[in-house]
């Protein structure tokens, strides 16, 4: 991207891209109709635009039309589409396309400061903990918040009570995770997850993957 060689962190959403460099700014650039560059506006940009001016972003996770990132003290950030509650900070629009509750800056999620790692699904959004939980928000058809129902949620929710868990990764209508020990797990749409596409055609907790 242009002549820099300080870019350290990337993510691509639907039809936008993020990237840290390694002083800790944050840019972010392409389409923004519903906030999801976090510059302040619904302007598209064709070149990376710095997000605020803050110099302390640690990682960042892009998805659909929504944004997530992590600050080096621990805070956890969102901003764009919010149709299904997917930025978590207890507010949700009446479907994919209501633009009423998206944010176009980025804002803090609740007042913890423990989180480590991020994902971003299509209309969901991921979180590991310091204490190696796991929380999940937005939408749910499919069970891939795997909460063990369907109902949507917007703020983090925890995950069954496991204190393991190492890695996650959310996709359009499915979650994948992984533990200490390396075992796989996914749930949310089965014929996405690896598990045969035997009934039920949804998983709404973490299913193990069987080893091939």
């Amino acid at each position: 991207m242009g002549s820099d060689s300080d870019w350290k962190v990337i993510s691509g959403g639907k039809d936008h891209s993020l990237a840290l460099k390694s002083d800790g700014t944050l840019y972010a650039w392409a389409k923004n109709d519903r906030g999801q560059l976090g510059i302040g506006g619904t302007g598209s940009e064709t070149t990376p635009r710095q997000v605020g001016n803050a110099g302390d972003w640690k990682t960042i996770a892009a998805r659909g039309n929504h944004s997530l990132a992590l600050k080096s003290d621990g805070t956890l950030y969102a901003w764009g589409a919010n149709g299904f509650g997917q930025l978590g900070n207890g507010e949700n629009g009446s479907n994919s396309n209501d633009k009423s509750k998206d944010k176009i800056a980025p804002i803090r999620i609740g007042t913890d400061r423990d989180w480590r790692t991020i994902s971003a699904g299509n209309l969901h959004s991921l979180a590991l903990k310091n204490d190696n939980t796991l929380h999940t928000w937005g939408y749910n058809r499919f069970g891939q918040l795997g909460l063990g129902d369907y109902s949507n949620k917007d703020s983090p929710a925890k995950v069954g009570s496991d204190t393991d868990w190492k890695a996650v990764d959310g996709g359009r209508h499915f979650s994948l995770a992984l533990k200490d020990n390396g075992a796989l797990y996914a749930w949310g749409y089965s014929e996405l997850l690896g598990i045969g596409t035997d009934t039920p055609q949804t998983r709404n907790s973490p299913t193990p993957v069987p080893h091939p």
